[in-house]
């Protein structure tokens, strides 16, 4: 079985402050992710040195990986909304979110189909854009 030592996720040490800051990770978990992404020390030689599992420090890891990842991934004046809507609706919303992200050259890893809409979907998503 291979170990996943994070190498392409090496960083430098004030990127690693910034993103830590944002996880709300303890201390602990963010010594860890150090040592891993900026000491670039193998997640066993970290899971060995604070004796805990090899999990544990991938997780913590992770959450660093996951925080740089979004980071870079959201154009700054896009907001963040969290939103109840029926089905048909919601995959409209999403489908819409991948081509705005490809118009802005942001990586997208799935492909969503292009949603079917009823005319009352259609003309309250025109009417919601245009406000």
């Amino acid at each position: 079985m291979l170990e996943n030592n994070f190498s392409d996720d090496c960083m430098n040490k004030t990127l690693f402050i910034e993103l830590a800051e944002k996880t709300g990770q303890k201390q602990k978990a963010k010594n860890l992710a150090y040592a891993v992404l900026v000491e670039e020390k193998r997640v066993s030689e970290v899971a060995a040195e604070y004796q805990i599992s090899r999990q544990s420090v991938e997780h913590a890891v992770n959450r660093i990986v996951r925080q740089e990842r979004m980071v870079n991934e959201i154009p700054d004046e896009w907001v963040k909304l969290s939103v109840f809507l029926p089905t048909g609706l919601a995959k409209a919303v999403l489908w819409i979110q991948e081509q705005e992200k490809h118009k802005a050259g942001v990586i997208v890893r799935t492909k969503l189909n292009r949603p079917s809409l009823t005319v009352e979907q259609i003309e309250l998503l025109a009417d919601l854009m245009t406000k």
